[in-house]
């Protein structure tokens, strides 16, 4: 090889080492963008979640659980009453004890993706809040009220209910709490269940949010019966309130998790 070769040989190379740390600082600068930004979301719920439950329990979870800092007791009204009025949107806390989840729940009608992309602040984030919902009612409550949330991979948010494809789980996790600043709501979950986006012109659960007859209620139950990964006996009649929880899920490219809840009083 000539001189001449040699040297653009080197110019080449050297150009490619360049563009490809270029792209590796790009790449470095994105992801440090993205961690800084999960730790500021996971700050501002535990925060958020240190007020509703006491200062006490605030660091007591090291271990990522979030609904382990629920105790048996009621939270703080008062706290809940604040939440509510420093943003009305807030309409209760969301927990699962010992399950991974313990959040406030938004509802926003006029704007219902409002909190897809927004954190309870109204700012900017990947994560979002957990949000109802636009076309559900909460006084009175509707009879299927849908709470969706997002899964995300850093095991936050709705993660853990994708737990439930597990029986053995669900033994240990049956009960879910929705606290309201005027009452609390006390949830069994009876079913869990995946679907394929495609698959909602056969089975849709979010199709009625209130049934005119029990026959509409009957075919809606076992619409969902027929999909659920396992049975539990855990019954919900006529006229009962059910909660619905939705996630992604990544077992198929438009996949969904859900996990059905009864009100029990």
């Amino acid at each position: 090889m000539t001189n001449y070769g040699k040297r653009i040989k080197s110019t080449l190379l050297t150009a490619l080492i360049i563009v490809l740390l270029a792209a590796a600082a790009r790449s470095g600068s994105r992801l440090a963008k993205e961690v800084s930004a999960e730790r500021k979301d996971i700050k501002a719920f535990t925060e958020l979640e240190a007020e509703v439950w006491g200062e006490e329990q605030n660091g007591a979870d090291s271990g990522g659980q979030k609904g382990a800092l629920r105790k048996l007791g009621m939270p703080e009204q008062g706290a809940l009453f604040r939440l509510q009025e420093e943003n009305p949107d807030f309409v209760g806390w969301l927990s699962i004890p010992n399950g991974g989840i313990s959040y406030p729940v938004m509802h926003s009608p006029a704007n219902p993706q409002y909190y897809l992309r927004r954190n309870f602040h109204k700012e900017e984030s990947a994560a979002g809040v957990p949000f109802i919902e636009g076309e559900c009612s909460l006084q009175p409550m509707s009879d299927v009220t849908v709470i969706y949330g997002h899964n995300r991979k850093n095991g936050t948010m709705f993660a853990p209910l994708l737990s439930y494809q597990d029986k053995d789980y669900w033994e240990n996790h049956r009960f879910l709490y929705l606290d309201m600043p005027e009452e609390k709501k006390e949830f069994e979950i009876f079913l869990a269940l995946r679907l394929d986006v495609r698959q909602l012109e056969e089975i849709n659960p979010y199709t009625y949010l209130n049934f005119r007859t029990e026959e509409q209620f009957n075919e809606y139950m076992d619409s969902l019966r027929k999909e659920a990964l396992y049975e539990t006996k855990v019954s919900a009649a006529y006229q009962d309130k059910i909660l619905l929880l939705s996630t992604c899920s990544y077992h198929t490219e438009d996949g969904r998790f859900l996990v059905a809840a009864v009100e029990r009083k």
